[in-house]
């Protein structure tokens, strides 16, 4: 009995010591939207697939237009968090864009880049 009790306190110490490792999911967003929508909102995955806490420091989009949320900052392992990204249709101009939502954290890769494709539709 004290082996097993040695062996998971040792399988739970060897985990933790592993860094939080960030995927999002989806890696790329493509959003359609039509021509008379003012504000968009999708909700993508942060899954954190490392051994320790993920910490989710800072998401900023790279235009004016785009805004975000996360659910839960702290992603234990194999937990799931959500992150809400927000983006202004009005200021879109062109039928295609492409606005990047740039996550900081403290895993390996530190920091992610989230590409959002942008299709507007025109309304009949």
């Amino acid at each position: 009995m004290l082996l097993l009790v040695f062996s998971s306190a040792n399988l739970i110490t060897q985990t933790g010591n592993q860094p939080p490792q960030i995927a999002i999911k989806p890696s790329k967003v493509h959003i359609y939207y039509n021509d008379t929508t003012q504000f968009i909102t999708e909700k993508v995955k942060i899954i954190n697939s490392g051994g320790s806490e993920l910490i989710i420091k800072d998401v900023k989009g790279t235009c004016n237009c785009a805004t975000s949320m996360v659910a839960r900052s702290t992603i234990h392992p194999t937990t799931i968090g959500q992150l809400y990204l927000y983006i202004d249709a009005v200021r879109l101009t062109d039928t295609l864009m492409r606005v990047d939502y740039i996550i900081r954290s403290n895993a390996k890769d530190s920091v992610l880049t989230l590409p959002v494709i942008l299709h507007k539709r025109k309304t009949p």
